[in-house]
């Protein structure tokens, strides 16, 4: 199997993706809170409208209602209350309207991020579920490696053992660390005849650190240069961060005389890894936990770790005693972990 076996239907710009970027357009002359309309590519100047730079942010980690007000000097300018769910599910819509007709009908696959908070999930979840009744949800972090195993094909499983997996997710809107323990006879994530059901025997040990996501990392770079973080000058570190990343060569800050290069961003991941240690130091201690809770998996994992000289959770290296280094991509705003 390869990237040729997948047909990417909604793209942007030449990306086989769209980003989660939204625009909410109202009518100042309409004197209704609760109209409004959502569009994906930017309206024109004279148009009162809200740009949502980050959607999956917006909804896991915002307010349940916001307002966004036209004119705030005048005291009874005309204003729109934004439910966070409404927005998304609209959002959802639009993006199902550009796909092909001929494939409307067919069954919709998701990817469900790492949410370890069970009413954040459950909400993002409905939501989804509320537009496509039908979708099968998969679970992000187990799809990660698949797709390494099953399309990049430069991950072997070994075979008759237990795979113990660490996939570290940055993006824009979240940062988690999820450790994945494959079945025994060399698979990742199973399913049903019909697509909906994960393997029960799959285990997966989340842990998450909302703060370090992608925003953080921009921020962290618009410090190092001595620049403010303004909405405008995020959007211009991230352009270049990625810019930087992909060639390796320095790019200009537009709008200002400092320039970025990958020494910038080597520095700023190892700062972003010792501050996501925590985390892995706490997933490592739960999977110990998880290796030696009964007889059965003590002796199941007996043989590994003695050939390691496992005798406890801090006997774990963390990645062989060297930081990880992240490259940044164009569709995430931290695409994943080298070294």
């Amino acid at each position: 199997m390869n990237s040729c076996a997948f047909r990417f239907l909604v793209g942007s710009e030449g990306r086989p993706h769209h980003p989660s970027r939204c625009f909410i357009v109202a009518d100042p002359k309409v004197d209704d809170r609760k109209q409004w309309e959502l569009q994906l590519e930017p309206p024109g100047e004279d148009t009162w409208s809200y740009e949502i730079t980050d959607l999956k942010d917006w909804m896991l980690h915002g307010k349940p209602k916001r307002q966004i007000i036209f004119d705030r000097s005048d005291p009874r300018t005309p204003f729109r209350d934004l439910l966070r769910e409404e927005v998304f599910r609209e959002y959802l819509r639009k993006i199902l309207n550009r796909m092909p007709e001929e494939l409307q009908s067919r069954r919709k696959y998701v990817l469900m991020p790492s949410i370890s908070d069970d009413d954040s999930r459950k909400r993002y979840k409905g939501a989804i579920e509320a537009v496509i009744p039908d979708v099968v949800v998969l679970p992000e972090p187990e799809m990660v490696a698949e797709y390494f195993r099953l399309i990049k094909q430069n991950l072997e499983l070994e075979a008759g053992e237990n795979n113990i997996l660490l996939v570290i997710d940055i993006g824009a809107a979240t940062a988690n660390m999820t450790i994945i323990v494959s079945r025994r006879d060399g698979k990742i994530l199973d399913v049903d005849e019909q697509g909906s059901q994960r393997d029960l025997r799959l285990r997966a040990l989340r842990g998450d650190s909302d703060n370090h996501a992608g925003h953080w990392v921009d921020k962290r770079l618009l410090g190092r240069l001595g620049l403010d973080e303004s909405l405008k000058n995020l959007r211009e570190i991230e352009q270049a961060k990625v810019e930087a990343s992909l060639t390796g060569k320095k790019v200009n800050i537009s709008g200002s005389s400092q320039t970025i290069d990958k020494s910038h961003l080597e520095a700023v991941s190892i700062e972003l890894w010792m501050e996501l240690r925590p985390l892995f130091e706490s997933l490592r201690d739960r999977l110990y936990d998880n290796q030696v809770s009964s007889d059965d998996a003590r002796q199941k994992s007996e043989t590994r770790r003695r050939e390691r000289g496992v005798n406890s959770a801090v006997d774990a290296p963390l990645c062989q005693g060297s930081c990880p280094l992240l490259y940044f991509s164009s569709n995430s705003q931290v695409g994943g972990i080298g070294r």
